[in-house]
């Protein structure tokens, strides 16, 4: 199961960063027909000229943090995911089982969120299911759908699992949910920084 997840994971990683690949090639401006080919009457050679474009794989953290707003909004008396942000990325080097050198990251938690450990939160974002059925008691969440660019290469300090006792309806819509926050400092296995225990969907 752990290492069925772990591959799960990996694809939705590198599933994305082909998705935002494509995304942007089919975004680009068509380059204007006038200046392409010199249509004049007495002409001879025609000459193609190509615009240079500048194809950028992965947004900055600052497009990425901007554009929440986009997406979700703060539910009142709820967490807005910017403070989630706000979590500092630490790599670090550490032995695996079979005496290979592995990197990971861990958090480094503001003042903030370390306040909350424990607490029941509310929060709007999206599920990211991990099994194939309709059904999920455990997803990942964040602030971008799906079927957004962003999702879900966006880093550990935004992206959290969801744990729910009764399997939740996967939808491509936001939902707003209550859970019991709880801060991670360190996981060697998918660099997991926050898990949500017991949520419920407050509305979908």
């Amino acid at each position: 199961m752990m290492q069925t997840l772990k591959i799960t994971v990996k694809i939705l990683f590198f599933g994305g960063l082909v998705g935002l690949f494509v995304y942007e090639l089919l975004t680009q401006e068509p380059p204007d027909q006038g200046d392409l080919i010199d249509n004049t009457v007495t002409y001879t050679v025609t000459e193609t000229v190509m615009p240079s474009t500048s194809i950028r794989i992965t947004p900055s953290p600052e497009e990425v943090v901007a554009s929440i707003a986009e997406y979700v909004t703060v539910p009142d008396g709820g967490l807005d995911w910017k403070t989630f942000s706000e979590t500092k990325s630490i790599p670090y080097s550490f032995e695996g089982d079979d005496g290979e050198e592995l990197h990971g990251v861990r958090p480094e938690f503001p003042d903030d969120l370390m306040a909350l450990d424990g607490a029941e939160v509310l929060m709007q974002g999206y599920m990211f299911p991990l099994t194939a059925g309709e059904g999920q008691e455990i997803f990942l969440f964040g602030p971008f759908p799906v079927s957004c660019p962003y999702h879900y290469h966006v880093g550990p300090a935004l992206v959290m699992e969801a744990y729910s006792q009764e399997k939740i309806e996967f939808g491509y819509h936001a939902i707003t949910v209550r859970g019991r926050l709880e801060l991670v400092p360190r996981n060697d296995d998918y660099s997991i920084f926050y898990r949500l225990r017991d949520v419920t969907v407050v509305s979908q």
